[in-house]
């Protein structure tokens, strides 16, 4: 790891405004594979597991139905999937072949192998035909696209119509004294402790800054819309600090 990703001066609030403009997303997760989930599970004191418990249950797959999962990273939401649902497979996408390394050894110890597929791929322009998948989801990936309509709309098509798009993802803090005391926590305990253990400055900067300048639970739903999704329902989490958007594909 370079020793300059382990000297920059995080606390300038001016260097983490703009940071997610300022990332190379690849060369961030591709840094950090060794310590993401451990970071991950132990800021979000292990909320994020039932946030992906939820998205499970939402998803209401088909028997025998195929999942694709964009943004998989080390392949969690997967895992769950073919876990709780031992009747459908899953297809995880990602562009790091770093996470999906990691992803493919943590499917192999969950033995869930025979039905997980790991592929690399870009979010924006997967390598599938329309109308393929039983259902789409992408968990914290969203908002670390270049063009999060198109991310959507990507997801939509290759969905079968009738069938349902999901997205778990942060969202800007809510104004009440919860959401101010999150946005202190991100910024005073995650990037710091963040930076220190994983040894790349930016990770827990980036995240700040990529959640607060975010879509707003509201717009992300109006883009589902105009991506051709139906039946669009938000469901709050955890004071409005994430939200889980599901929808139907139109039938054409």
């Amino acid at each position: 790891m370079a020793k300059e990703n382990l000297e920059k001066p995080w606390k300038k609030k001016e260097e983490i405004d703009d940071l997610y403009l300022r990332t190379d997303i690849h060369e961030m997760f591709s840094s950090t594979v060794p310590t993401y989930d451990l970071l991950n599970h132990v800021f979000s004191l292990n909320i994020d597991r039932m946030w992906r418990r939820k998205l499970v249950k939402r998803a209401a797959l088909p028997s025998d139905g195929h999942l694709v999962d964009l943004c998989t990273g080390t392949a969690d939401v997967a895992i769950v999937f073919a876990k709780k649902r031992p009747d459908i497979t899953v297809t995880g996408v990602d562009f790091s072949l770093q996470m999906l390394a990691r992803g493919k050894q943590k499917v192999d110890d969950a033995g869930v192998a025979g039905r997980v597929e790991l592929q690399e791929a870009d979010a924006l322009h997967l390598p599938y035909e329309n109308d393929t998948f039983d259902a789409a989801t992408v968990a914290f990936g969203l908002r670390n696209l270049p063009d999060w309509p198109g991310g959507i709309r990507e997801m939509a098509r290759v969905v079968e119509p009738g069938e349902k798009v999901l997205i778990l993802e942060f969202s800007p803090a809510p104004p009440t004294l919860f959401g101010k005391l999150y946005l202190w926590y991100m910024r005073h305990i995650m990037e710091p402790l963040g930076a220190k253990v994983s040894g790349y400055w930016k990770t827990y900067g980036y995240l700040y800054s990529s959640i607060t300048h975010f879509l707003r639970a509201d717009e992300l739903a109006s883009h589902m819309r105009d991506a051709g999704i139906a039946e669009v329902e938000v469901e709050r989490l955890t004071s409005g600090i994430a939200y889980i958007h599901s929808g139907v594909k139109h039938a054409t």
